[in-house]
């Protein structure tokens, strides 16, 4: 009978616990007892594996990077988008797929891995809102009818003098205004999502 000696080893079998160049004894038994040892080398070429993290969202409009946490030398990258750099760009919904093959450095041996993640997209803000008025007598009451989504956003509100100077502001989704000096005034609202996605406009 034979079996090897060394980490992973298992009888005549072995499963390398680690990549790299190890020593394995191979020991055969004859019919009397008696037993030869002889050394054999393994060259253990490391697994890729590629780690895009969880599943995550961007808001609408964003751009994130997405990158296999690997750096091995002799590696080819290739992605269910048709990329095959390392990294990609994306700012749609879906989920993405890298494959990944290192080869060693005598280019005897390719190993590969995989791994995907799901990118999901946050509503965006959408304006909605209807001044009641945008130009009279002084002192002048604007109210905002506001039928912006989501729901659920928080507003600032914002009204500037011609000088860039600040006139007044509100936090309500539908504020009122009363303005006492006559001039032209731009408006300004932003709008932040539960999620954490802004939007904003000056008009």
């Amino acid at each position: 009978t034979s079996f090897l000696i060394g980490p992973g080893a298992n009888g005549p079998f072995v499963v390398p616990e680690d990549a790299g160049t190890i020593d394995y004894v191979v020991r055969v038994v004859d019919e009397y007892g008696c037993y030869y040892d002889t050394t054999t080398v393994i060259n253990v070429t490391p697994t890729p594996i590629p780690e895009l993290g969880e599943d995550f969202s961007i808001c609408h409009g964003d751009m994130i990077q997405l990158a296999p946490d690997y750096n091995e030398p002799n590696t080819v990258y290739h992605w269910n988008t048709g990329d095959d750099t390392k990294e990609i760009m994306v700012v749609s919904a879906g989920t993405y797929t890298v494959d990944i093959a290192t080869t060693n450095e005598a280019g005897t041996l390719t190993c590969t891995g995989r791994d995907s993640v799901t990118v999901g997209i946050y509503e965006a803000p959408i304006f909605d809102y209807t001044p009641s008025v945008l130009e009279g007598c002084a002192p002048l009451t604007i109210r905002i009818t506001n039928n912006s989504t989501p729901e659920s956003a928080q507003y600032q509100w914002a009204i500037f003098r011609q000088d860039g100077t600040a006139a007044q502001s509100s936090m309500l989704k539908e504020p009122s205004f009363v303005l006492d000096e006559p001039g032209v005034y731009h408006f300004y609202v932003k709008s932040t999502t539960a999620d954490g996605c802004t939007d904003s406009v000056i008009l």
